[in-house]
């Protein structure tokens, strides 16, 4: 009886730690807001978000609350400096003309990624609220799924072959009560 409780304790811990581990793994959040900021007219505000891995996400949450509308842009580093030097650029995700809005995007590639609140078509400042959250996700994450998985059923398997051996020989009279393994 005391085998059983002990295992079932130990199981209980080590499920208890490797979930915990596993799952604070999954999702690490950077968070980074900028409240009642101000932008000029003919103005932009670039972020620079650098080491990004491919799969991670990128959160954006955007007020305007005075002034006129804005162009929100996520554009690669390579992009950014082309629409710095005026060229045609290509943005991986746009708002025309937006107030607020609630942006989720995946980091298609690895490297360094721009958040850009565009007011220079305008010819008045803004007030405006941004919030932008990098979600980081474990690339290991189902390895240590199927890992746990493998090490749960392991344990499992083993406290049922000991639970099993005991009730057998609990059956044919070997242990009594005078000659149970201490444990």
């Amino acid at each position: 009886m005391k085998v059983r409780l002990f295992l079932k304790k130990k199981i209980a811990i080590l499920l208890i730690l490797l979930t915990v581990n596993s799952f604070l793994n999954i999702l690490f959040v950077k968070g980074f807001e900028w409240k009642d900021s101000t932008l000029g007219a003919h103005s932009k505000f670039p972020r620079t978000f650098s080491n990004l891995s491919k799969g991670n996400f990128m959160n954006l949450t955007y007020n305007v609350k005075s002034g006129g509308d804005i162009d929100l842009h996520i554009l690669s580093e390579a992009e950014y400096t082309k629409f710095n030097a005026g060229q045609s650029f290509t943005a991986h995700v746009t708002r025309d003309n937006s107030l607020q809005g609630n942006v989720l995007f995946e980091i298609p590639s690895d490297g360094t990624w721009v958040v850009l609140i565009d007011n220079t078509d305008s010819n008045t400042a803004i007030t405006y609220d941004l919030t932008v959250d990098i979600l980081l996700v474990n690339p290991y994450f189902w390895i240590q799924v199927v890992i746990i998985i493998v090490v749960v059923s392991a344990i499992v398997a083993s406290v049922v072959v000991v639970t099993v051996v005991l009730v057998k020989k609990r059956k044919k009279g070997k242990i009594t009560n005078q000659n149970k393994p201490k444990v």
